[in-house]
């Protein structure tokens, strides 16, 4: 029986038929063009090195795999910034590299311990698990990761991040200057009068919370039919949080249900303990710092006279001192639907349409580049609206629970035992968006009605 051939044996030069087998083929070929070959973990000699360590292996095994995550962490961070890297080893860390889990599990059927200390660095208790288990647990939780990640998202560029462990955070704003207002002269202190005092009256702001996740079961059977399937079913989960997440940001951001002309509800804003309408086209709403209201009728996104619009309106509000404020459309966020009409006539020299004619909200414009964000995720809930302002001086994102990767599974768990369960994987964060101010964010209408009306 002749001797099976490599693919390498059929890269080297053959001799050509054409020129009666002494001459030598024009085209050659690298063997690498072929074969790429691959660092993965040699999980024979962790298992070897594991109990050459004796009690420490279990320890000695998980900073291994720790160190691998951080490294494939790392490399996606890089490859998001445009730089082209590898790093072979740390890419094995995922269920989608490891295509005979039945024979990886064989060789990591061993038990490990190690101490595990908790997030807040208090506490450390002391774990025993199969060293499958985990390095099952870490792959779960970086493909997971690595997949949420992965998702375009606009939301954190509109709002400041706050953590904050309490269900009811309140923001409160200074109302009251003293003497110091618009209509008034301004007196100097005399040589032992006392500073001014401020803060004598205040608005306050509520933050609510809101937990939500999601979790999902891998029997031991789909887990042994491959990884591939599981690194599929894993990263679903990861960027179908992210995106519920999106969404759920987006709607609080043009508070989609709050500024319901009938059965608002959902609020992004709650002041002084009463929820309201973030948008109103009403004048002095929803307070008379906002003279002109916060919502514009009748100024779809057709031109740059509607940029103007929105820039009059901006400058129209006040402080809570009664000054006006400095406020020039630092963003405008638009549907997908808008983003190539909105970049045009931000990207113009001269005005569209108008001979010799500066665009003032172009290049050049004397309040600066306007940022222009869009996502087809806004598309969802509104293909005409749009919005301007400084968003990140109203808007915060608090997190009571910062987004957590969690798996749990194993031979010795009740879920095994009972349904031969493999593991769970289950993301989890508690997260909302409210306001600290109300007069920094336009909504424009191309008609006059809100997107959920």
């Amino acid at each position: 029986m002749a001797d099976k051939k490599s693919i390498l044996d059929y890269t080297k030069v053959r001799p050509n038929v054409s020129s009666g087998g002494c001459g030598r083929t024009a085209l050659r070929t690298h063997d690498n063009v072929f074969v790429r070959t691959r660092s993965v973990p040699n999980f024979a000699d962790m298992k070897s090195r594991c109990e050459a360590e004796g009690k420490n292996g279990g320890a000695w095994l998980r900073d291994q795999i720790a160190d691998m995550a951080a490294r494939r962490e790392a490399l996606n961070l890089r490859r998001r910034n445009g730089e082209a890297c590898q790093d072979s080893e740390a890419e094995a860390l995922s269920f989608g590299a490891v295509h005979d889990i039945v024979a990886l599990r064989k060789a990591l059927d061993f038990d490990v311990t190690f101490d595990h200390r908790s997030n807040d660095g208090l506490s450390c208790r002391s774990v025993t698990t199969s060293a499958f288990a985990l390095l099952a647990s870490s792959m779960a939780v970086q493909d997971a990761t690595m997949a949420f990640e992965s998702v375009p998202t606009v939301a954190e560029l509109l709002v400041q991040d706050m953590d904050d462990i309490q269900p009811h955070t309140e923001l409160p704003q200074v109302l009251d200057f003293g003497m110091v207002n618009p209509d008034q002269d301004p007196k100097p202190l005399g040589e032992t009068e006392e500073y001014r005092e401020i803060g004598v009256g205040e608005d306050r702001y509520t933050v609510l919370s809101f937990k939500d996740g999601y979790q999902r079961a891998f029997s031991q059977d789909a887990i042994d039919l491959g990884g591939p399937k599981v690194f599929s079913q894993i990263t679903d989960l990861g960027q179908g949080a992210r995106e519920v997440m999106e969404l759920f940001s987006l709607r609080k951001i043009i508070d989609y249900n709050g500024s319901k002309a009938t059965g608002a509800g959902s609020h992004v804003m709650i002041r002084n303990r009463a929820a309201a309408s973030l948008f109103s086209a009403t004048a002095n709403t929803p307070s008379t710092r906002t003279p002109s209201g916060t919502r514009i009728n009748n100024n779809a996104l057709v031109d740059t006279d509607n940029l103007e619009t929105l820039r009059i309106r901006l400058a129209s509000v006040r402080n809570p001192a009664g000054y006006p404020v400095a406020n020039f459309p630092e963003v405008i966020l638009v549907p997908d639907a808008l983003w190539a009409a909105a970049w045009k006539m931000l990207n113009s020299t001269l005005q569209p349409g108008v001979e010799n004619e500066a665009n003032f909200f172009g290049p050049g414009s004397p309040g600066g580049r306007i940022k222009l964000i869009s996502t087809p995720m806004l598309d969802l809930l509104t293909t005409t609206h749009w919005y301007g302002g400084r968003p990140q001086r109203q808007f915060v994102r608090k997190f009571k629970m910062r987004p957590e990767i969690a798996t749990f599974g194993g031979k010795g768990t009740e879920a095994y035992l009972r349904t031969r369960e493999g593991f769970r994987v289950r993301i989890g964060w508690d997260m909302t968006i409210g306001v600290r101010d109300h007069i920094w964010w336009i909504e424009n209408s191309d008609d006059t009605a809100g997107p959920a009306d």
